[in-house]
């Protein structure tokens, strides 16, 4: 599934992990860069 999720903090860079780990595709906005750049390392977009 496709999913879009907004907010990267500590709770948010966790439910990404989560649901990439369960093979979802996740296009992931925050406004940090830093915290994108986190989760791209593990796959989001």
């Amino acid at each position: 599934m496709n999913l879009g999720f907004v907010g990267l903090g500590r709770m948010g860079a966790s439910m990404v992990q989560r649901l990439l780990n369960d093979g979802h595709e996740v296009i992931a906005y925050s406004r940090t860069a830093e915290s994108v750049k986190k989760v791209e390392a593990k796959g989001a977009s």
